[in-house]
């Protein structure tokens, strides 16, 4: 099956955070988990506290939104050069890693296909809750990264379609905590992405021509836009990160535009990490869960 347009714009998004990449690449093949792009996130015990509950779902087949053309670059007029905005850039990730705390919001929505994510993240580790309804199709998912343990929560569509899991154990093991040690690299490096303040922020970070756009407000503060136009064989896409302007340049909001769809990620609560703790009950990740065996098993 095709992967539709909602999902196959978040495969180059700001915020790609492990699980975005896992729903875009497995609707196009579900019972495979994402291979991650991203570094792992870092392993340092971690003290917390949440409580969550995943709602009931049906499942049903998601069609395919249809190709759009490439939408060209929207026209801006830069303020700086190349140097001052990759120097800016520089600046703005070294004072989000010199943080305690973030939480960072994403949302995208585009007929009746729509992802919510927002994860609390703290230096070494971190929540996501994770909401996606693609036509008839819901799916709801809880990740909390401790120390060495990526706890799970979810309901059965995010367990076929997203960790690829059999139909039985999906429906077994819906609603139930289980964990995934750091020793199950591919599984475990593949969602902590995004669940540590290293691996968010590291998001945020663009390569290649860069410019500076002029200060104007956005949300409430005054912001710089780092802005960068990556030109592909048949795909342009657009970012800009708007970082603050005033004081400690922390990112505010990253912004993507590809194939006529533009994704928000929001930076919040800088300084502020979370507090979660070991979810009661969780059992270890069985192998013979899945529908297709994946590396380090």
């Amino acid at each position: 099956m095709s992967t539709p347009r909602l999902l196959r714009a978040t495969a180059v998004s700001l915020s790609t955070f492990g699980l975005m990449s896992g729903l875009w690449a497995t609707t196009a093949g579900a019972g495979s988990p994402h291979v991650p792009s991203a570094p792992p996130a870092a392993t340092t015990t971690t003290s917390t506290s949440t409580t969550t509950t995943v709602p009931s779902t049906t499942t049903s087949t998601t069609t395919p939104l249809p190709t759009t053309t490439t939408v060209p670059p929207p026209t801006t007029t830069t303020t700086s050069t190349g140097a001052a905005a990759e120097s800016l850039l520089a600046k703005s990730i070294n004072a989000a890693n010199s943080e305690t705390g973030v939480t960072w919001s994403e949302t995208e929505v585009e007929g009746e296909q729509s992802i919510v994510e927002v994860g609390r993240v703290g230096a070494a580790g971190g929540t996501l809750t994770l909401s996606a309804h693609l036509g008839s199709q819901a799916w709801a998912m809880v990740i909390e990264l401790i120390g060495t343990r990526l706890y799970v929560l979810a309901n059965t569509p995010a367990l076929e379609q997203i960790w690829g899991f059999k139909d039985s154990a999906a429906k077994s093991e819906s609603g139930k905590w289980f964990y995934v040690p750091a020793s199950q690299t591919y599984l475990y490096d593949t969602f902590s992405v995004g669940l540590t303040l290293p691996t968010a922020t590291a998001q945020v970070n663009m390569v290649g021509a860069l410019s500076v756009l002029p200060e104007r407000t956005l949300l409430g503060q005054s912001v710089l836009g780092i802005h960068q136009v990556t030109p592909g064989g048949i795909v342009t896409q657009n970012e800009t990160v708007y970082v603050r302007a005033n004081g400690s340049p922390l990112p505010v909001e990253g912004v993507i535009t590809v194939e006529g769809i533009t994704l928000k990620v929001v930076y919040s609560n800088w300084g502020k990490a979370p507090v979660i703790v070991v979810p009661k009950g969780a059992v270890a990740f069985n192998k013979n869960w899945l529908l297709k065996p994946v590396p380090s098993f």
